[in-house]
């Protein structure tokens, strides 16, 4: 926990100075809040889903200081990993407590319970819904792709495939938007080489496009739509 603190505070630091004020204070109290914080959690007598909630809400704040797209916790809130046939082995997926106290499990299934929470860790936010990257048949393995998570329902999204799950969370956290849109590049034939190909993701909807346009190098696309 101490670690996820410095990458917070590392993460403003740096850019301070006493050309900004405003920033300069709003950097100190994030540091003050980083110091208490750790000390809290040293002596917690939070319960172990206390601490995981504020493990999460701890990461989102880490990813936005850093200028990445905020972590869906809301999205997710209630949602845990729960072994799909109950014997505490793969698969795992999504799951809830109804009013009855049943769990609930949902849509698309995971290889391990780490890649379970890892999916609700990097999923990106919308307004309305949360995405997030996985196998595409629920391996582990190549290829991968979007997953939507809208109120309680797991959509796979099948337009777009990525040869590496590094890969599809760079098109997932692409940090630009057009038109309502979040346009990324990437392999036109999913396998990580030329030609590439623009696709974007609908902010309302969640729609997941690729346009037939090509290019033969990665840096073209990416300097078509503006992505650094």
């Amino acid at each position: 926990m101490k670690a996820l603190l410095l990458t917070a505070v590392l993460a403003v630091s740096g850019f301070a100075n006493g050309n900004n004020p405003e920033r300069y204070e709003l950097i100190q109290k994030i540091e003050e809040q980083a110091v208490r914080i750790y000390e809290d959690a040293r002596f917690s007598r939070a319960d172990n889903n206390q601490l995981q909630d504020a493990l999460q809400k701890m990461q989102n704040a880490s990813r936005i200081l850093r200028g990445l797209p905020g972590n869906p916790v809301g999205h997710f809130a209630g949602i845990k990993c729960y072994s799909k046939f109950n014997n505490g082995f793969a698969p795992y997926v999504f799951g809830y407590l109804n009013d009855q106290f049943e769990i609930v499990k949902l849509g698309a299934s995971f290889h391990s319970a780490d890649a379970c929470e890892e999916a609700m860790r990097t999923a990106r936010s919308f307004k309305k819904f949360a995405m997030y990257c996985s196998s595409a048949f629920n391996n582990g393995f190549a290829p991968f792709t979007f997953y939507k998570y809208e109120n309680k329902n797991v959509t796979r999204m099948d337009a777009v495939k990525f040869h590496n799950y590094d890969v599809c969370l760079e098109g997932l956290n692409s940090n630009v938007v057009m038109q309502g849109k979040v346009p990324f590049c990437s392999s036109a034939f999913n396998n990580g080489f030329a030609p590439f190909s623009i696709s974007t993701i609908d902010k309302e909807t969640g729609e997941v496009i690729r346009s037939s346009s090509r290019f033969p190098t990665l840096e073209q696309c990416k300097e078509t739509i503006g992505q650094k």
